[in-house]
């Protein structure tokens, strides 16, 4: 869904060089029955992957999200090359701050209706 934090996670896959398939979202289809059994919440990033069995992964939320794309991609250093504790403390303090705090402060350009009227 083009200028949410999905970004955040597309770019870190491009930086795994990781082959993956994009699907572009709007608000409607985000709804729609088919995303909502990938995640229920009807928001994105959601990652869909398959296990090493073979069974369907479901990772949603953007914060878990890079963290599932870290792991399984550590050679990207995707958070970095310290991988102390406090390094990772501080690498998951920023990207909360930034998806809870930052996030919200732009809604009014995403949403203005919420705010004005006319």
């Amino acid at each position: 869904m083009p200028g949410t934090c999905a970004v955040v996670p597309h770019t870190a896959l491009e930086w795994t060089g990781a082959d993956y398939e994009l699907e572009l979202l709007d608000h409607d289809s985000s709804k729609s029955a088919e995303y909502l059994r990938i995640n229920p919440q009807g928001t994105v990033p959601a990652i869909v992957d398959s296990s090493s069995d073979g069974s369907e992964i479901i990772v949603t939320q953007n914060i878990a999200t890079q963290v599932y794309i870290d792991a399984n991609y550590p050679k990207a250093n995707i958070f970095g090359t310290d991988a102390s504790a406090i390094s990772r403390a501080k690498v998951m303090q920023w990207l909360a701050f930034v998806n809870a705090d930052v996030h919200k402060a732009f809604a009014p350009l995403f949403g203005p209706d919420g705010f004005v009227e006319g």
